[in-house]
């Protein structure tokens, strides 16, 4: 039984409710079973700026997707625009940050873990980030605070190939978008490479 239809991880069931979707999971566990969280503020107010954190950090991951299919894949240089979107995106990202210890203010919630849990694939997909002072206060203040940080967000070279080979053969259901048996040898352009692997890195491509 496919409990995603996207054939994607994260899954919960609870109780025999079905969910995907990590951030609907995220926002659903602390309604459920921790509604005076911190982590999801109850204040409408506050609440609405995790959500807008929360909603903002999927764009930046489909522009990881579509690096890590580029670069790692496809073994292809970027678009420049695409890495013009990237950077504009992580510039947004550092000023929403600010002179704030979170994301949302002075309090850990949600949406820090969410945007954290891209941060490995900036650092695989040769992201320079030290133009963005807030953004890395931001991630050494989290890689101290939090004793699991490295179990998970830390992606071990074994396991980041492992990854790399499921990724090279993922066949999709449109045909002129599917891969070659040789993935690695044959002419995409960049539209192409974005349609393949949008935001595939998260998926549970077995």
């Amino acid at each position: 039984m496919i409990l995603n239809p996207n054939k994607a991880v994260p899954v919960v069931v609870d109780d025999g409710f079905v969910l995907w979707e990590s951030r609907a999971i995220m926002q659903y566990l602390c309604n459920r079973y921790a509604p005076d969280s911190t982590l999801y503020p109850t204040d409408p107010k506050q609440r609405a700026l995790v959500d807008r954190a929360l909603n903002f950090d999927y764009g930046i991951a489909v522009h990881i997707g579509y690096f890590i299919g580029t670069k790692l894949i496809m073994n292809m240089e970027p678009a420049a625009d695409k890495l013009a979107g990237l950077h504009a995106s992580l510039k947004i990202l550092d000023q929403l940050i600010g002179a704030n210890r979170y994301l949302v203010g002075n309090q850990l919630t949600i949406a820090d873990l969410s945007q954290l849990s891209l941060n490995a694939y900036l650092d695989i997909i040769g992201i320079d980030v030290t133009p963005y002072a807030n953004y890395q206060r931001w991630l050494a203040g989290l890689r101290v605070e939090l004793t699991y940080f490295n179990e998970i967000n830390v992606i071990a070279p074994n396991d980041w190939h492992s990854l790399l080979d499921k990724l090279v053969n993922i066949r999709t259901d449109t045909p002129n978008h599917r891969p070659s048996s040789d993935p690695m040898n044959t002419t995409y352009s960049s539209n192409d490479i974005f349609n393949i692997y949008p935001y595939n890195i998260f998926y549970d491509v077995n």
